[in-house]
């Protein structure tokens, strides 16, 4: 029986938010520095970096607007390398 993999692609691009008060590890999970916990369920690995823009546009623009008195997010976009053990 061979296993599923999860992901298709061996490179691309994610979209990370950032809250104005910084990411932290911290008994390894990621904590922001409100010490918020932030979870995961989905990461969407974009093939083009184009499209992984937008996506963090988009966010930046919904969040501005959701929250305009809020602290600020930014939205940076990371190269990823995905290696899956066999």
């Amino acid at each position: 029986m061979q296993r599923e993999k999860k992901w298709t692609l061996t490179h691309g691009y994610a979209v990370l938010a950032i809250p104005e008060t910084g990411l932290f590890v911290r008994d390894g999970q990621i904590k922001s520095g409100h010490g918020t916990t932030m979870a995961i369920s989905e990461l969407i690995l974009y093939s083009r970096r184009v499209d992984a823009d937008n996506h963090a546009a988009q966010n930046a623009k919904y969040w501005a607007q959701k929250e305009p008195a809020g602290s600020p997010w930014h939205f940076e976009v990371l190269p990823v390398l995905v290696e899956e053990r066999l």
